[in-house]
């Protein structure tokens, strides 16, 4: 499927999901602008991208908050002027790169559940907020929401109490939305879900 002359925002943009649906993205001709909390994988990033890099904007930010959600909306609608859909990847386990997997509910912190919180909802939140007035303005966007399995149960592997009381909101908030924009369900496999399998 062609892309040529559309545009995009995608969150998360320099990790595993993120990462590979941006250059699919620039693949078929799409501009994209890529948000992520890491400069140094949004560097990787651009790298990856190579000839395609003149349709690459990045941007580092925070969209978990209503201020870095605005700021990437305004860079994507300067950069290529119309978004044609926004895919909301930002999510995850605060705190994942330590013993957190599976932790039970009573080890662990309120801090660490605000931002597992910050992580899956809020993000999704903001950044929908801000560009559904542009999409209404042209009558037109996609808005793609990202969700772990989690949503669907207590995987062991997947994830912990916190996480996992989360991720049924990205599926809700297809059903909450659906009236502003619309609902079509998928599923692309982690290869942590391919290995418990």
């Amino acid at each position: 499927m062609s892309h040529a002359e559309r545009s995009y925002l995608v969150t998360a943009a320099a990790g595993g999901i993120g990462g590979a649906l941006v250059m699919l993205l620039l693949e078929a001709g799409a501009g994209v602008l890529a948000c992520d909390i890491s400069g140094k994988r949004l560097a990787a990033l651009e790298e990856r991208a190579g000839s395609r890099r003149d349709r690459l904007a990045v941007l580092k930010v925070d969209v978990a908050d209503e201020k870095g959600a605005g700021q990437a909306t305004h860079a994507a609608i300067e950069r290529f002027g119309t978004l044609h859909g926004l895919a909301n990847v930002a999510g995850g386990i605060a705190g994942i790169g330590e013993d957190i997997i599976d932790r039970p509910i009573d080890r662990i912190t309120a801090e660490e559940y605000q931002q597992t919180v910050r992580l899956n909802l809020d993000s999704a939140f903001f950044m929908t907020r801000a560009l559904v007035p542009h999409f209404r303005s042209r009558h037109y966007g996609k808005v793609v929401n990202v969700a772990s399995l989690a949503a669907f149960g207590n995987f062991e592997h997947m994830g912990n109490a916190g996480y996992d009381a989360t991720n049924p909101a990205p599926a809700s908030r297809a059903t909450a939305w659906c009236p502003v924009l619309g609902t079509a369900p998928a599923m692309v496999p982690h290869p942590r879900w391919l290995r418990a399998q």
